[in-house]
């Protein structure tokens, strides 16, 4: 039975809830917290080259693909001049001489990014529940896609050890992403601005590989990589989130969606 849209809004609303959740109140350690960091590096890593940009580059949405580039790179510098405006600013050093701030300004950075790319996804979710004889497939990737990223992001939270009330807020606001696109999507397709939908969330997907390039290079990866204990055990799990990313992209594009 194909999903109706708000089902498959629910479900994945649901599933990049569940998993921000659990990668956020495990009690682990902070050498195991970079292990989880290390894997979300990856998964961003990903996520930028393996999904966004190609989705960019292949949509377009009438743009020149030196501006497709010129906006990924532009997602790219808004965050290294805010955050590195912000970041020194905002430092405190907690007892275990940990930038506690710095640590959320990366967990708000990957929020935003994730966020801006749910919205994009939910355009998708949405013409693949109207009918689609793939909308199931889609409707499962979108939802481990999301599962995933939002481990990522409880991870980052636990990291910058915000509270429990603002863990959970964060989390419904991402979660609530993809049904947002899908509504902002289902509005504008009923009108005469489907060009214009398309160019906006062209121009955001571009901006979020910017985004997750950043974050994944300048913020995570320094912070899994300070410390050489289990460099091994990082290293692989930088690859193998980069691995997920790929063959999540692989069974998208495989159903239709690209």
């Amino acid at each position: 039975m194909t999903p109706s849209p708000l089902e498959s809004a629910i479900a994945v609303f649901l599933l990049a809830l569940a998993g921000g959740i659990w990668g956020s109140v495990r009690k682990i350690s902070e050498e195991s917290l970079h292990l989880a960091l290390a894997f979300a590096a990856g998964f961003f890593l990903g996520a930028a080259f393996l999904d966004l940009l190609p989705s960019a580059f292949a949509s377009r949405g009438g743009m020149e693909p030196t501006t497709v580039g010129g906006l990924a790179l532009l997602g790219f510098l808004v965050i290294y001049v805010v955050e590195r405006g912000l970041a020194p600013s905002r430092t405190i050093e907690s007892h275990s001489g940990k930038h506690i701030d710095a640590h959320a300004v990366v967990a708000l950075t990957a929020l935003l990014g994730l966020s801006a790319h749910s919205i994009a996804e939910g355009g998708v979710l949405l013409v693949a529940s109207e009918g689609s004889a793939v909308a199931q497939s889609v409707l499962l990737s979108i939802g481990l896609h999301k599962g995933i990223a939002g481990l990522a992001l409880g991870s980052l939270f636990g990291l910058a050890h915000f509270s429990k009330q603002k863990t959970i807020t964060f989390l419904i606001i991402f979660a609530l992403m993809t049904p947002l696109g899908a509504l902002l999507s289902s509005l504008a397709l009923t009108g005469e601005s489907a060009a214009v939908t398309s160019t906006f969330f062209t121009a955001i997907t571009a901006i979020s590989s910017g985004v997750f390039l950043y974050v994944a290079t300048v913020d995570i990866l320094p912070e899994v990589l300070h410390s050489r204990a289990s460099l091994a055990w990082k290293l692989f799990l930088v690859v193998f989130g980069a691995f997920v990313m790929w063959v999540i992209t692989l069974f998208e594009h495989g159903h239709g969606h690209g």
